[in-house]
């Protein structure tokens, strides 16, 4: 059917890309995918339900850490791409009122570098004209609307699309034939294992038997339903099974609860909900309360609940170690004036509120190892990057230190700019 209605198409002497299938990975969508111009998918992560009516409240909400579940709402959607076609993913959400919904930016914007997408779309950055060039509370899926997302979302694009987060060096690709991918249907557990390893490198299917198919970069061995190897003697290969794909999983990890990228650059510690992503012109961390994570020239100590914590170079093809200006974000939760839910966990929504925005008090200690012979200052800055207050910044043994506190003078504050001299 897809072949027909894209012949047609092509007939009336149209040329746009063409796709289909872009939601869910079963067999269907795998036996579709190969054959269109690009691939897409969407996910979304603890979207709000209503209750009785379709969009109207009240509405249940979840509060599980996405983190605890290995990032799955960026992981579900690794093995749909198709190795030797675009990817892109045109919907993605995690919106209010989830209360870790700071990292959605993070985790879709590391992970889709590490996988090397092609794009990456939120749905949605508003749904009215209006919506673009006024605030009003935080409801639904608006971006616009949502002062926790919007800055997340500018952390993700400095990951993906200025490209802070590298590809993973190696792929290990799922390679499956056209009667393969029905069987592989079955395959279950093994398959939520093999998305697993899109924590570490790039995965996805592979269409060995087409000629004209792409074979992946650098492969550090495929997976597949056969028995035998039905691939080049070059390529290492091992049957998809649970114990094989853990096995992979494991090597080089040792005891560690944390995921590592191969590029070192990404970890995931599901046990306990955080994560660090550490570049050269990005470090960012997302940590519960009294928790520390270290990364190479920034140090964060969360003293309020689960929090993410932004620092970016911003000057133009420096890294945070020459960098004469950086960007920090320090992001809790937040909620609309007045909203009212029906418990004290917010898991059943039944008034969205009115402005103004309410942000969740927190705070964090965030120490810079940069050169001891220059003069750090800091400024709380709005989100269109006026400056506020000034931050005190303390010189200590470790580098420069500042403490970042949504509460400042001048209201609630989400982004600090950093001048080194």
């Amino acid at each position: 059917a897809y072949q027909e209605c894209r012949d047609f198409i092509r007939s009336l002497g149209c040329d746009a890309l063409l796709n289909d299938v872009n939601f869910e990975n079963n067999a269907l969508t795998r036996f579709v995918r190969p054959h269109l111009d690009y691939v897409d998918n969407h996910s979304y992560w603890a979207v709000p339900a209503p209750i009785h009516r379709h969009e109207s409240l009240p509405v249940r909400s979840s509060h599980l850490n996405n983190l605890t579940v290995n990032a799955s709402m960026a992981r579900i959607m690794f093995n749909s791409r198709v190795f030797g076609r675009p990817f892109t993913v045109t919907e993605f959400n995690m919106p209010f009122p989830h209360r870790y919904r700071a990292q959605s930016g993070l985790t879709m914007g590391a992970y889709g570098a590490l996988q090397d997408w092609n794009g990456l779309y939120r749905f949605a950055y508003a749904h009215t004209a209006g919506n673009t060039q006024q605030v009003g509370p935080t409801v639904w899926m608006e971006l616009t609307q949502d002062p926790i997302n919007m800055v997340s979302e500018r952390i993700g694009i400095l990951l993906f699309r200025r490209g802070d987060v590298q590809p993973a060096r190696q792929a290990v690709p799922l390679a499956l034939n056209s009667q393969d991918v029905f069987e592989v249907a079955s395959a279950g557990d093994a398959l939520e294992a093999y998305s697993n390893l899109g924590l570490r490198h790039r995965i996805g299917q592979w269409d060995f038997q087409n000629p004209q198919a792409a074979v992946p970069d650098s492969i550090r061995c495929a997976f597949g339903v056969a028995e035998s190897s039905p691939l080049p003697p070059a390529v290492p290969y091992r049957r998809l099974t649970d114990e094989a794909v853990a096995a992979l999983r494991q090597e080089g990890q040792g005891d560690s609860h944390w995921i590592a990228s191969d590029t070192s650059e990404i970890a995931l510690d599901p046990n306990e909900g955080q994560m660090t992503i550490v570049t050269d012109r990005s470090e960012c961390f997302a940590l519960e309360e009294g928790k520390a994570l270290d990364g190479k020239l920034v140090s964060v100590k969360n003293r309020g609940e689960f929090s993410v914590v932004a620092v970016s170079a911003m000057d133009e093809a420096k890294p945070i170690a020459q960098a004469g200006r950086l960007l920090v974000c320090h992001l809790t939760d937040s909620s609309n004036s007045a909203a009212r839910f029906f418990d004290e966990e917010r898991t059943i929504t039944e008034e969205w509120g009115t402005l103004p925005h309410l942000l969740r008090r927190g705070a964090a200690d965030v120490t810079l190892r940069l050169d001891p012979a220059k003069m750090v200052r800091a400024w709380a800055i709005t989100m269109g990057g006026q400056r506020q207050n000034e931050v005190p910044v303390r010189k200590t043994d470790g580098g420069f230190e500042l403490t970042v506190d949504t509460a400042q003078p001048n209201g609630g504050c989400l982004t600090y700019e950093v001048v080194i001299e």
